[in-house]
């Protein structure tokens, strides 16, 4: 387990806050994109991310399709992502380390990231 930063890539400006917000105030540090493309732009501008929180179905690159485009860069290939979906019983897609099944509760959210990112503590900033 390590700290670092968490990009949420979730099209729904209301989930997207309420996780933002969440996972800041568990001390997180956090950094959004609204679709797959601008997730992919974010992570090849700013390398220090240890986690992707990633929905599914978003428009101009959905969560799929985010993954196919991960998996060409070999510097982003190895970052944890956890999927999110509205999609009962799916499993996890190929190269993700987990999933989150929407509707969720921070308490959920917090346990799975926690698998994988440690909250940023004092001596860490």
């Amino acid at each position: 387990m390590y700290s670092g930063i968490i990009l949420l890539v979730e099209d729904n400006a209301g989930v997207r806050t309420i996780l933002k917000t969440g996972l800041e105030l568990n001390g997180y540090s956090v950094q959004t994109a609204i679709n797959g493309k601008i997730g992919i732009e974010t992570l090849q501008r700013e390398k220090d991310y240890n986690l992707i929180l990633l929905d599914l179905m978003m428009p101009v690159m959905n969560g799929r399709e985010f993954l196919v485009e991960v998996n060409k860069h070999n510097n982003l290939k190895d970052i944890p992502i956890i999927v999110m979906t509205a999609s009962p019983d799916m499993a996890a897609p190929q190269n993700t380390k987990d999933i989150l099944e929407k509707p969720f509760i921070l308490k959920d959210v917090l346990q799975k990231v926690e698998k994988w990112c440690l909250p940023r503590t004092e001596t860490s900033l």
